[in-house]
């Protein structure tokens, strides 16, 4: 089996979202937490849909990468591990966007990028790694192989949304916050040591 490592882009590897909820919080008259987002789906669509102005790039031109980011892609790299990056677009333009930020940053690190909404369908080889609770239990659902549902210090797991999806019952399935533990845990699951030769590509 090959080393195949899925990941998403926004709010997984890149801190997307906090420039545009700030603004449409304030533009529409809205307090809510960033846990909180999918339950303003269409909101958001409809902000991001409006505000073309915005579409020089959209907010990918204030987009940062999360500290540990680049250098977490870097050691899967270095371990001959296939990067695919399966994200989801608000927009056509805003996929136009996201294309061009992730060839202009990280495209020597990755295997190739796949625009899809049902990410589950096309992660049945490899470990997934999303912030979003739903995209993990699909997962964890129809696939055998782990899913990490994963989430930065600001970025709070709803944990109503886990107890709903009864993600604890999964084997396959954990929750972490750091791309340090993450390594750690692919290196396992793959039965490998850092900077030494796998003597398995098996996933357990």
């Amino acid at each position: 089996m090959k080393k195949r490592i899925y990941l998403d882009y926004d709010s997984t590897l890149i801190d997307f979202n906090d420039y545009m909820f700030e603004d449409m919080k304030r533009d529409m008259n809205l307090n809510f937490k960033v846990k909180e987002i999918y339950n303003y789906k269409q909101e958001i669509q409809k902000y991001y849909d409006d505000k073309k102005e915005l579409n020089n790039e959209g907010y990918y031109n204030k987009a940062n990468f999360f500290q540990g980011s680049i250098e977490f892609l870097k050691k899967l790299k270095k371990n001959n591990f296939e990067i695919v990056i399966i994200t989801s677009s608000m927009s056509k333009e805003q996929k136009k966007y996201k294309m061009n930020h992730i060839k202009n940053n990280i495209e020597k690190y990755i295997t190739e990028v796949i625009p899809a909404r049902k990410k589950h369908i096309h992660s049945m080889d490899g470990m997934f790694i999303d912030d979003r609770v739903k995209n993990i239990y699909e997962h964890v659902e129809n696939n055998e192989t782990f899913g990490v549902l994963y989430n930065h210090e600001n970025i709070v797991n709803n944990e109503e949304d886990i107890k709903e999806y009864k993600l604890q019952e999964y084997k396959n399935y954990t929750t972490l916050t750091n791309y340090d533990e993450l390594f750690a845990l692919i290196c396992e699951k793959y039965k490998i040591i850092e900077n030494k030769k796998n003597k398995t590509n098996k996933l357990t």
